[in-house]
């Protein structure tokens, strides 16, 4: 009997896009979606297709310039473009927009009172300023919540963005009172995720 293969189960969101790119979309999700859990770094066919991609998807977002290939001593390694990442945030943000617009309930962050709430819970409660936090939280609250964001952290030429980046997203989701959000990194090291727990 044939060894059955495993697949990875990935959550996205219900999409409904009424038109036929809508599987593709969808693919293109799947594939950042994979690409994300291994922190950005370039997939063989083999990892794509245990996460559920199959090799003609993979060719089709490749002749849409959506994935990018590059040779290896041992094959084929893939990695999303720009484009994609691009086409994939515009959906991305769509949906979060749908969701507030259909009375879904999204985060609130007060500045003044340094309050992160979501549906009336507190999530967190800044009794001392955090800069870095806060700038995050206000470029979402400015945007109104979409899924991603670039990072609005100012340079600063004593450390590597992308690690005070990766730190202040790890002190954001430490001593949550109420774990009802998780942040993230994009694997790109300069942006940041937001999606809600459970």
């Amino acid at each position: 009997m044939a060894k059955q293969q495993r697949t990875n189960r990935i959550d996205l969101p219900q999409l409904a896009i009424p038109d036929e790119n809508s599987r593709a979309i969808r693919r293109l999700l799947a594939a950042r979606e994979v690409q994300g859990k291994s922190e950005g770094r370039p997939l063989s066919e083999s990892e794509f297709q245990k996460y559920g991609l199959t090799l003609p998807d993979i060719a089709e977002l490749v002749a849409a310039e959506c994935l990018a290939s590059e040779a290896n001593g041992s094959g084929l390694l893939f990695e999303l473009t720009g484009k994609g990442e691009r086409i994939c945030g515009e959906v991305m943000n769509a949906y979060q927009a749908s969701l507030a617009r259909n009375g879904a309930p999204i985060p609130h962050w007060d500045s003044a009172a340094r309050l992160l709430t979501l549906d009336g819970r507190v999530i967190k409660h800044f009794r001392r300023t955090a800069p870095n936090q806060e700038r995050l939280l206000s470029e979402f609250e400015k945007l109104g919540w979409p899924e991603c964001i670039d990072s609005p952290l100012p340079d600063d030429h004593d450390i590597v963005p992308s690690e005070r980046l990766r730190e202040t997203i790890k002190r954001l989701n430490r001593s949550l009172k109420v774990p009802l959000i998780h942040f993230r990194g994009d694997g790109t090291g300069r942006a940041v995720r937001w999606n809600k727990c459970g």
